[in-house]
């Protein structure tokens, strides 16, 4: 694992991954079929042109009311479970990976080996978030919208320990923090089965690139 020094959401930091398969991304790494989805093929032709050096067009970023609440809560969050812990949270720029090409990830903290992901949820969710904390085991303890991109950072990072964290300064005092801390032995079979899945999409993705360049080689275009 390689650790990129950049500030998260930086010049640099876009830059990076725009050139990379993230987090975000493994949601459609996890899909395959016959009908292949818009986000999978975006990710594979994002990337295949990335290798061949061409990079995306910067566009405005679309940013959601979650999205900003995140954003701004996520420090606070941080801390707060730094006082829960009694442990100190490492900033984290961006981690590549060394044993899958053009893959990394962003995660909000690293303590240790253990990865640290943020949400800061609205009542009504952070509430669902930690009754799954108390009832469920495993991967199924974290809300399945999140668990591809938990499976992707865990793949990169190594990490032993996953800490899901979910923070609701609106909620009821003395519960605005949950923590769902999961072993990685718990998710092992997931994290090899999602590695699987990254390596058949890199696999298309070099596919793509061999695509792309016989095209523009080819004198009848």
């Amino acid at each position: 694992m390689i650790k990129h020094d950049v500030a998260q959401r930086s010049e640099a930091w876009h830059l990076l991954r725009s050139r990379k398969i993230g987090g975000s991304d493994a949601i459609h790494i996890q899909i395959s079929g016959k009908r292949e989805t818009v986000g999978r093929r975006d990710a594979r032709n994002r990337l295949a042109l990335a290798r061949l050096g061409v990079l995306p067009v910067a566009e405005p970023v679309f940013v959601s009311e979650a999205m900003e609440r995140g954003i701004r809560l996520e420090h606070e969050a941080l801390h707060a479970w730094e006082v829960q812990s009694g442990r100190m949270v490492e900033a984290v720029g961006y981690l590549e990976s060394e044993a899958f090409e053009d893959t990394g990830c962003s995660p909000d903290g690293m303590c240790g080996t253990t990865l640290i992901e943020v949400k800061c949820a609205k009542p009504s969710l952070h509430w669902q978030y930690m009754q799954g904390f108390k009832s469920e085991s495993g991967i199924s303890k974290i809300p399945k919208i999140y668990q591809p991109q938990i499976l992707h950072s865990a793949l990169v990072s190594h990490c032993q320990t996953v800490e899901f964290v979910s923070y609701c300064p609106a909620f009821v005092p003395g519960a605005i923090l949950g923590v769902a801390s999961i072993p990685r032995a718990e998710i092992e079979g997931e994290v090899g089965t999602y590695a699987k899945q990254l390596a058949r999409f890199l696999a298309e993705v070099a596919r793509e690139c061999q695509a792309i360049t016989l095209s523009v080689n080819d004198p009848n275009i």
